[in-house]
């Protein structure tokens, strides 16, 4: 995920964030590769560039996924995967190619994988619920049961009323009618995150603000949702409501170290050293290699 640290950036990479911001996320990804290597592994801007890489792989993934081109997308979202593997999103999205590619034991590990490391991540639930119906496993109706709803604008009655179709026996129906809900079930969301991006890029913290705040009512649970939203905030120095949302984020991955990080940096804004400092070492127990809180920690450490 792209971090609101301040980074000193070379020609490849400024190249990339412009293609990125037009969505040409294809020669985006080419110009980051290209960065890399004039980058020094481990310092910031080879943290931030692999971060931006990450992020044009996802969306170029999405993208495919989107038009059904699945063997393309699932290449992307791998090699997302090879950078940043502890986001529940990635892990999510793999599985859903896997889903539409009729390889469900597969997706079910996915799915499960997303939710080792988001637990209240509804639509990995409700997935890992159809994969398993998808292999003949009854079980995996307790995690439609279980989850707050299947799907947007779906209301408690209409998914009784769904589930109901399975339990009777109506199976070929009951599938048809959730594969329409799950593959549309993150468009909206996946519009406003879009818009929300644009916005940050033009500096226009207030507006994005706003669209996250949308997003984060459709899934409250959406842990990089909570992290974006805590982030304006933060620029439009918000303290309060930038920590009660990267705290948010936190109790639904606690591992989630860019949060962390974010939560640190509005805990030294605040004048709480002391708590910004307890963050960063916190990040570092479960995330040593990280040069952001290391370099953070750092200056905290030795200002006087």
């Amino acid at each position: 995920m792209v971090t609101a640290t301040e980074i000193r950036t070379n020609e490849c990479y400024d190249r990339g964030v412009a293609l990125y911001d037009q969505a040409m996320y294809k020669e985006a990804i080419s110009a980051f590769e290209s960065a890399l290597q004039s980058s020094q592994k481990g310092s910031p801007e080879h943290e931030q560039t692999l971060s931006y890489l990450c992020e044009a792989y996802t969306r170029l993934g999405l993208a495919h996924l989107r038009t059904k081109s699945l063997s393309i997308a699932e290449e992307c979202i791998t090699r997302a995967l090879g950078i940043r593997n502890g986001y529940a999103d990635l892990h999510y999205h793999l599985g859903a190619i896997y889903y539409w590619q009729e390889r469900h034991t597969q997706a079910e590990e996915s799915f499960r994988k997303s939710l080792s490391i988001n637990p209240k991540f509804t639509r990995a639930q409700v997935h890992l619920g159809m994969a398993m119906l998808r292999q003949g496993r009854e079980d995996g109706l307790a995690y439609l049961e279980d989850a707050p709803s299947i799907g947007p604008n779906v209301d408690a009655e209409k998914q009784s009323q769904i589930l109901r179709l399975y339990r009777e026996g109506h199976k070929p129906e009951f599938f048809s009618i959730m594969d329409q809900i799950i593959s549309g079930d993150g468009d909206q969301v996946k519009n406003w995150l879009e818009q929300g991006h644009r916005l940050v890029k033009r500096h226009d913290y207030q507006e994005a603000g706003k669209v996250f705040l949308q997003a984060v009512k459709i899934c409250p649970d959406y842990a990089d949702i909570r992290q974006y939203l805590g982030l304006c905030f933060l620029r439009q120095n918000s303290l309060g409501n930038a920590i009660t949302h990267f705290t948010k984020a936190l109790e639904i991955t606690p591992r989630f170290s860019d949060a962390r990080v974010s939560l640190s940096l509005a805990y030294e804004k605040l004048g709480r050293r002391d708590l910004a400092i307890y963050e960063l070492q916190l990040v570092l127990e479960t995330d040593p290699d990280n040069h952001v809180a290391t370099r953070f920690l750092s200056m905290l450490q030795h200002r006087k």
